[in-house]
């Protein structure tokens, strides 16, 4: 543990000194710090690099970073106020808790010279996130949403193709799935149990849940959550599921499982499989009657600094009006662009259907919470150990709870 800590300190330094290298480089480049390292990647630096090539004054250096690594440099190089990026992506449940310990800087006089950067042009839920007590904070790229991946030809080949036909898959059709393919003597698995804390979440704001009432204290040790986790634990349990240790995603991907819940970033994974017909549709549902699927945003926010020039911040929101109107690209990896895109390229994608409807869009829920972070972190160190029967469900959200609130109490005692 001793070595792994020592060795997290030292990335967040050499990220620090890399961050602190490029600011100081060349005063007329925008450093940009995004957490764009996986399959999207290529799609963003597609991005940069047709920005560049229009050749504005303040060119665009992208600087990706795993995200924990991400925050972590930013949160440790922001007391210092040296080697803060000139623009970062970040995650939008984290505006809250940024703009709260002041480390935001607002941007409405910077749009009154760009009046396409307004809610009428952007995903209603992806805007209003970015907006804190009235003044604008984030303005979003995309909004990507957690969603259900199937095996069209399994669904056939056990006669329960007739699922799709509504667009929604419920619990209780997983359950029916996993019993036909039982009956016919195979031992595959049904559903992949994957990252908890979006799985947890659809199913929780599903039945109700919410993870604050006041938005301050935390509320996941109650009867809802407890209800969430004991379905999943019996799916498993039942033997629907994948094991512990197995790995859904290449479970999925070699025909050895009927639906996984991944993001919609995930398409450029399975866009290279060739042995099945896959789909997308809404991520597990309790019931066909009220649709919730995780959402979160990437927002583009200007971290407070005193080394950024008022020329370079008008450049930087060229390039973010620039975004906007460019946006297929990232669409190309999977994601739906916040800004509204009438494109006949971009409807034929799998996850356009997210957007394309008003019920649809409703579904799109952003858990925005203060504390986000905290529950996020909490969940996904409890989910698979509850869901795979290694802690109680009530031991472990009792926890989870407990957790979540000295965090909160330690932030409060050193503010």
């Amino acid at each position: 543990m001793r070595e792994e800590r020592l060795f997290g300190i030292v990335i967040c330094l050499i990220c620090i000194i890399f961050l602190t290298a490029c600011s100081s480089e060349n005063d007329n480049e925008i450093v940009f710090i995004n957490p764009f390292v996986g399959a999207d990647a290529d799609n963003f630096q597609n991005m940069i690099d047709a920005y560049n090539a229009t050749e504005p004054e303040f060119p665009i250096r992208n600087v990706a970073m795993e995200q924990d690594a991400m925050y972590t440099s930013i949160s440790t190089a922001y007391p210092t106020g040296t080697g803060i990026p000139d623009l970062a992506i970040v995650h939008a449940e984290r505006i809250q808790n940024f703009v709260q310990n002041d480390m935001l800087r607002y941007l409405d006089n910077l749009l009154v010279d760009f009046p396409s950067l307004t809610a009428n042009n952007y995903i209603e839920s992806a805007w209003e996130i970015g907006d804190i007590n009235g003044s604008r904070y984030g303005i979003p790229l995309d909004i990507h949403t957690w969603v259900l991946y199937y095996n069209e030809d399994l669904l056939i080949e056990y006669g329960v193709e007739h699922v799709l036909e509504d667009g929604v898959v419920t619990y209780d059709e997983i359950r029916e799935i996993g019993e036909a393919v039982q009956n016919a003597g195979s031992d595959l698995a049904t559903l992949g149990l994957t990252w908890m804390w979006p799985n947890f979440l659809s199913l929780y704001g599903q039945l109700g849940g919410q993870i604050t009432e006041d938005g301050t204290n935390p509320t996941l040790h109650n009867e809802t959550a407890h209800e969430s986790l004991a379905l999943l634990h019996q799916l498993y349990l039942d033997g629907h599921t994948n094991e512990n240790g197995e790995d859904a995603s290449q479970l999925f991907q070699t025909g050895q499982l009927i639906f996984i819940p991944e993001g919609i970033w995930y398409l450029n994974t399975v866009q290279t499989i060739e042995d099945f017909e896959w789909g997308m549709t809404h991520t597990p549902q309790y019931a066909s009657g009220r649709l919730v699927n995780w959402s979160s945003s990437h927002q583009f926010v200007l971290f407070n600094s005193d080394e950024r020039s008022e020329e370079k911040e008008y450049g930087i929101i060229e390039f973010i009006d620039w975004v906007r109107d460019n946006s297929i690209e990232w669409a190309r990896a999977g994601q739906n662009p916040a800004a509204i895109l009438e494109s006949d390229e971009y409807m034929q994608m799998p996850q356009a259907f997210l957007l394309e409807t008003e019920t649809a869009r409703e579904s799109l829920v952003i858990f925005e919470y203060l504390y986000n972070g905290y529950v996020s972190e909490e969940i996904n160190r409890i989910g698979f150990d509850s869901v795979f029967g290694n802690m109680g469900i009530e031991e472990a959200l009792e926890s989870a709870q407990r957790a979540v609130e000295d965090k909160i109490a330690q932030d409060r005692s050193e503010s």
